[in-house]
């Protein structure tokens, strides 16, 4: 029962420690980069499927612009009086550090880019994928890269924006839901 009367534990940050120094940890989002693949591997998962092999790349361009970051909220912050922000290495080797440490890639986007044309991705703007009539892919693997955070409530919108496209279809073109095409 006491777990309900508690109170909330503040997240790390706004606990003081003995110092007032604090780490810094953040996501960032990435620049699409066409080395980065998704493959099927030879080794088969338990229902017999191939499973895949990610291989995330990052480019100098992503180092280059978290060092602007890290200037532009160094100056932010001394400006304000508020902290003072304090590498880990050498600033002339802050863009090295920064692509040592890149690694995260928890959610894989992009393998299904929406685009303007077959040419530059897999599916349109209402998410139907070029030239297979009635195929619509509602998944954030249209989107070219990953934002800084969980990509669920991005999915969320492409279902809510895609429902109402195809319903509009009907409402409107009257087409059977066997007959679905975008104009």
């Amino acid at each position: 029962m006491s777990r309900w009367h508690a109170e909330p534990r503040p997240p790390g940050f706004l606990i003081r420690n003995q110092n007032s120094q604090y780490r810094l940890a953040y996501h960032a989002e990435h620049l699409p980069n066409q080395a980065s693949r998704v493959t099927l591997t030879g080794e088969v998962d338990r229902l017999g499927m191939n499973r895949i092999a990610i291989d995330l790349r990052f480019t100098e361009a992503d180092a280059a612009s978290l060092e602007r970051l890290h200037q532009r909220m160094s100056e932010w912050l001394k400006r304000g009086s508020l902290a003072r922000l304090v590498l880990r290495c050498n600033p002339s080797d802050q863009q090295k550090t920064a692509l040592r440490q890149a690694k995260d890639g928890t959610h894989q986007l992009g393998m299904t880019r929406m685009a303007s044309s077959a040419n530059d991705g897999v599916a349109d703007r209402n998410l139907r994928a070029f030239g297979i009539a009635n195929l619509y892919l509602c998944s954030t693997s249209v989107l070219p890269t990953s934002s800084q955070a969980n990509p669920t409530l991005i999915v969320v919108a492409l279902a809510l924006r895609l429902s109402h496209h195809i319903a509009r279809l009907f409402k409107w073109g009257g087409v059977s839901p066997t007959e679905v095409r975008t104009p």
